[in-house]
């Protein structure tokens, strides 16, 4: 990809063209931020499977430019695939009070709740 001064790019790595698996990055001058970590649930075409997390390729291989993830709301297709893959991109999360009381509930189910920066932003709150 190109690396145009101040030219914001939008990448939809999942949840378009589909219900669920919502992740969406915005790079700006050679750095990017993701935008909810979802997965969605198989369906009956799919026997064996019952959850399918998003193809993060693009950004693994960018992931020193990754600055953080921030979580819109609580729904599994937005933050469903935080326990599975957020640990391997070892960013901080970004969320309000109770979206991110239900994230750290799935951290610590998974065991993950010292490996991943968890971070809560106040209700009409900003961050930098």
């Amino acid at each position: 990809m190109s690396k145009t001064k101040n030219e914001l790019l939008f990448l939809a790595l999942g949840g378009s063209a589909e219900i669920g698996m919502n992740v969406n990055l915005y790079g700006c001058d050679g750095k990017w931020v993701m935008v909810d970590l979802g997965m969605t649930f198989a369906d009956p075409g799919y026997p064996g499977i019952d959850l399918i997390l998003p193809d993060l390729e693009f950004i693994e291989k960018r992931a020193d430019d990754l600055l953080g993830i921030v979580l819109t709301h609580g729904h599994e297709d937005h933050i469903g695939a935080i326990p599975y893959l957020a640990g391997d991109l070892d960013v901080p999360l970004y969320a309000t009070p109770f979206t991110a009381g239900l994230i750290r509930r799935k951290l610590e189910e998974a065991g993950l709740e010292s490996e991943v920066e968890l971070n809560i932003i106040p209700n009409e709150g900003c961050f930098e």
